[in-house]
């Protein structure tokens, strides 16, 4: 009887045994699994304008802050005035730094908008200032402070397309860079 045990024994191994060899020898079922390519990250980019050595458009990594905008554009100039910044904000693609000049203040000549950023106050900010904007040379910054003179403060932004040579095209790049005030 314990012969006809271990016969019985004997087969059930050799069923199990051959049932393992049979399951890891034939083909998987399904599709494999295929693996992408970790995705390639985008960069951003940044206008450095103003008191800086090299302005212009540069391409950052994501995650970089205004202080690695102002490095790559050159560093600050001798009159930047780089305590009116948030040198740690991370920037966005598409965002405007503008290092303001030495001496100017938020509340004379540059207005933080709600995005950090400094905007220009075209109703108190002096000919230096006024040719750090996009498309304004000594010649407009100074018709625009002969503007003011002679009519007084701009009520409203728009109103600097009455100044000779802002055309409603360059008032369009820079609506989003000029205030009045509050």
């Amino acid at each position: 009887m314990k012969s006809w045990r271990l016969i019985a024994f004997g087969v059930l191994l050799g069923f199990i045994g051959s049932a393992i060899i049979w399951l890891t020898s034939s083909p998987p079922r399904g599709e494999p699994i295929k693996l992408m390519p970790p995705p390639t990250e985008q960069p951003l980019f940044v206008y450095v304008a103003g008191a800086v050595v090299n302005p212009g458009v540069y391409q950052l990594k994501r995650g970089s802050r205004a202080q690695d905008a102002i490095q790559i554009a050159g560093g600050v100039t001798d009159d930047g005035n780089i305590e009116a910044l948030n040198l740690a904000k991370v920037v966005k693609d598409g965002e405007r730094i503008w290092v303001p000049p030495e001496g100017s203040t938020p509340n004379n000549e540059l207005v933080m908008n709600e995005g950090g950023e400094f905007i220009i106050n075209i109703n108190t900010a002096d000919q230096k200032t006024l040719e750090e904007l996009p498309g304004i040379g000594p010649v407009i910054s100074q018709k625009i402070v002969q503007y003011r003179q002679e009519h007084g403060l701009f009520e409203k932004i728009e109103d600097i397309q009455n100044v000779p040579g802002i055309g409603s095209a360059t008032f369009e790049t820079l609506k989003l860079l000029i205030t009045v005030g509050q």
